[in-house]
């Protein structure tokens, strides 16, 4: 009985650890399909994205002019290994033009600024492919497992 009381629990931490496996590697791979899709002029919006298993960054950066700015993808490679199965990660882009670029804005700004902007939608263009890429992640760890695809 203890040699299968022990199989049982092997099978158990290995199941958790496949599904830790699949969670992160599936966020990892959404905010990787987000960041190919955002503009790039500067990359200041590309490399605002921050993310936090605690709570959603706001908005509230500027970029400063004449800057390169690059996206480090270790930070939020960090945060999603930290993240326990069920745990919600917020991506969010701190640009304070963030929201125009993504959701579009015709109007005048409170700066005065007029804009007749169309949204790229980066942001939902890569979470409708949520239940793909999660899909994409499993067979990718089976293939691991299993030595097949």
């Amino acid at each position: 009985m203890a040699d299968f009381l022990s199989q049982v629990t092997d099978w158990v931490r290995e199941t958790e650890g496949r599904i830790k496996a699949a969670f992160q590697e599936s966020a990892q791979r959404v905010i990787e399909d987000m960041q190919r899709r955002v503009p790039v002029d500067t990359g200041f919006l590309r490399a605002s994205l921050q993310v936090s298993n605690t709570v959603p960054v706001p908005a509230d950066r500027s970029a400063n002019e004449g800057t390169a700015y690059t996206y480090n993808p270790n930070a939020a490679a960090l945060v999603i290994a930290g993240a326990k199965i069920g745990s919600t990660l917020y991506a969010s882009y701190t640009a304070v033009y963030a929201a125009r670029v993504n959701y579009g804005f015709v109007g005048t700004d409170a700066l005065g600024r007029t804009y007749n902007q169309q949204g790229r939608h980066f942001i939902e263009l890569a979470l409708q492919r949520w239940p793909q890429i999660v899909d994409e992640v499993c067979r990718d760890l089976q293939s691991h497992v299993t030595g097949s695809r």
